[in-house]
């Protein structure tokens, strides 16, 4: 399965992921623990290979899943200063969105910092509950919000899911939402994460 391919221009077409199914034990053992939790095993059972699942490269659905794969999956190092990185966070684009009210824009960044991990939150536990409609708000909320500090690569990274929940098939063997949307919810918390580092580079006295 492509991992590897950058989330950019995942918005304009719906992924169709050729996540194999997997049993639905594999939630069902993890019903009592932290939503996160669960949506972590399931995102392991989404990579897990599948005799039934060609190989990466034999053919389009070897590429399935790859609008939403991290081209920077693994979260930064919080050593890592990402506040010149115009595509995690645009600073003189958000600072002309507010008219170059410097202290505006802090504020807003700072809210955006405060509601980060809740929101991430939500959206695992919607995951894992099966919540179509409301994860839908969600990620109409996060792409908003991402676009409105100029966070490109969030922003892109909402879009893709939410092209992701628009594509889900719901037809009976199909893998459980939480399995399809792993991939997404992943490249969303790994740019998130991301952006929160710039974020803190740019509000540190």
């Amino acid at each position: 399965m492509a991992t590897s391919s950058s989330v950019r221009g995942a918005a304009s077409s719906s992924p169709a992921y050729s996540v194999s199914s997997q049993p639905t034990s594999v939630l069902a053992r993890v019903a009592a623990a932290d939503a996160k939790e669960a949506l972590a095993v399931a995102a392991a059972a989404a990579r897990a290979p599948s005799s039934s699942e060609p190989a990466a490269g034999a053919g389009s659905s070897g590429d399935a899943d790859s609008s939403c794969a991290a081209h920077g999956r693994a979260s930064p190092s919080a050593e890592v200063d990402l506040s010149g990185d115009t595509s995690v966070l645009h600073w003189s684009d958000a600072l002309n969105t507010f008219g170059g009210e410097v202290n505006i824009l802090k504020r807003l960044l700072k809210k955006f910092e405060e509601r980060a991990k809740p929101t991430m939150s939500r959206l695992y536990k919607l995951a894992v509950d099966a919540d179509l409609q409301t994860l839908k708000r969600e990620a109409y909320s996060l792409k908003g919000s991402a676009g409105y500090i100029s966070a490109r690569d969030l922003k892109q990274a909402a879009q893709a899911l939410e092209a992701a929940l628009e594509a889900y098939p719901r037809e009976t063997g199909a893998p459980s939402l939480a399995e399809y949307l792993a991939p997404c919810l992943e490249e969303c918390a790994a740019q998130q994460q991301k952006v929160l580092l710039a974020i803190r580079s740019r509000l540190q006295p």
